[in-house]
């Protein structure tokens, strides 16, 4: 089940990137969300994040997580630009059954 939403409302965020510099982000805000179901039995999916540019383009991608409301901590960065296709695998995990916090 995937599902995507846009916001017009101004969000600011920033993102650290060493001790002294901070970068502000703000602009339209894009929420894209997945939830996988297995169950028992079936098989482990393998699944990837693919980022392409047009032609004469380029953008900035940045994985991390959002640490507080408005801090994200970003983990890795990667220029994408001219037709370059980037395809990064997806290590994925389970949140723990409810009786496993016990």
């Amino acid at each position: 089940w995937t599902h995507e939403s846009k916001s017009d409302a101004f969000f600011g965020m920033e993102m650290p990137i060493d001790e002294l510099t901070t970068v502000q982000l703000s602009g339209k805000c894009y929420l894209h969300g997945w939830i996988s179901h297995q169950f028992e039995g079936q098989c482990d999916h393998r699944y990837q994040l693919i980022a392409e540019a047009r032609r004469f383009s380029s953008f900035l991608l940045v994985t991390g997580s959002i640490t507080a409301s408005q801090i994200f901590e970003p983990n890795d960065a990667i220029i994408v630009q001219n037709n370059d296709e980037v395809i990064l695998p997806l290590i994925l995990g389970t949140f723990p059954l409810s009786d496993e916090f016990d």
